[in-house]
């Protein structure tokens, strides 16, 4: 590729059938050769040195890096790569997908990461991120290959994640089957700018959330997520209702989510709500959709233990998806009650 690899030292033993390289202080420069496009600090290559003299092929059985210093970036055509190296090769999306699956199945056994930062410059946003130490280990198991980690996001969007992946099709990027865990701390969703992309979201303008996540992908399509919520002073702008803003002073609950081929359902349990310093809970709620006799339309049902109507009205006006005559009528029907199932 006509780029310069600098090494500072190089190490190679024989260790329990095993041959080991280790690469210290590693750096890739551009073509011009004046800016570094890689770093890293140790890296240790394992590989079976048996299965070299039976078979004759190297077979690498784990990599080990720290000290990583990589640059992700987005192009403005959406496509990902290394800043200052060719992009992967493959003309459309799905081409650039199933070449980036090629590249992940043919990788070793485990890979380790710690220590390490990544800045991701984002073209079309025009921002640039950086997490720092990371930690990550794949396992490259041929059936269900799996994938975990924690990283420091940058303080704008909130604290740390962790996260955890088994991956039930391989590396199918076009239509994953996983099951996903993720957790993070202080997330502050009002300053990621890639949830401004999706409609059905409210507008978040403030506060911060304690999250964790379990997830599960059937081939892209998602057939349950289930979760804990602990959000403070959390802000939404405003909403059909015309108020300039809502805000919970708290908002803690467990849900799920259930989707299937004629409707979904959302479940909470242990909610907590405070808002203009009234606090009030409920055990169990239930959301759902299912269709109706008319094509194409679906109806909506609640089910609930205990429902502060004034509260349920604010939030709903700050849903893009809630109509707005919706609203209007539960704002006509409360005034400030609440209703206990009877």
């Amino acid at each position: 590729l006509g780029y310069q690899v600098l090494i500072e030292e190089i190490d190679a033993r024989m260790s329990g059938g095993r041959f080991v390289v280790r690469l210290v202080d590693a750096e890739i420069l551009d073509s011009r050769r004046d800016n570094s496009l890689f770093q890293l600090k140790d890296l240790i290559i394992t590989v079976n040195a048996l299965g070299f003299i039976r078979t004759g092929g190297v077979e690498i059985e784990r990599v080990d890096m720290s000290g990583l210093d990589l640059i992700i970036e987005r192009r403005q055509d959406n496509s990902l790569g290394v800043a200052g190296l060719p992009p992967i090769e493959g003309e459309s999306g799905s081409d650039q997908e199933t070449n980036i699956s090629a590249i992940l199945e043919s990788l070793p056994g485990r890979i380790r990461i710690s220590d390490s930062s990544l800045l991701f410059r984002d073209s079309v946003l025009k921002e640039n991120y950086r997490a720092t130490s990371i930690e990550l280990e794949l396992i490259n198991d041929r059936d269900v290959p799996a994938l975990a980690g924690s990283l420091a996001i940058p303080g704008e969007l909130g604290d740390r994640v962790r996260f955890h992946a088994s991956l039930g099709n391989g590396f199918d990027l076009e239509a994953p089957s996983l099951d996903l865990y993720i957790q993070g701390n202080r997330l502050m969703f009002q300053h990621w700018p890639w949830l401004k992309d999706i409609p059905q979201l409210p507008g978040i303008i403030d506060g911060n959330s304690d999250i964790q996540l379990w997830l599960s992908l059937l081939q892209g399509r998602v057939i349950s997520l289930q979760g804990r919520l602990a959000s403070r002073d959390l802000t939404f702008s405003a909403g059909a209702i015309g108020l300039n803003r809502v805000t919970l002073e708290r908002l803690e609950s467990d849900f799920s989510f259930d989707s299937g081929s004629e409707g979904w359902m959302v479940r909470t349990s242990d909610l907590l709500v405070q808002r203009i310093g009234k606090k009030w809970s409920s055990e169990s709620m239930q959301v759902w959709s299912e269709p109706t006799d008319k094509p194409g339309s679906n109806r909506i049902g609640l089910a609930f233990e205990y429902l502060r109507l004034e509260d349920l009205a604010a939030l709903a006006g700050m849903l893009p998806q809630v109509p707005v005559q919706v609203v209007d009528r539960l704002e006509r029907a409360i005034h400030g009650g609440s209703v206990l199932p009877l």
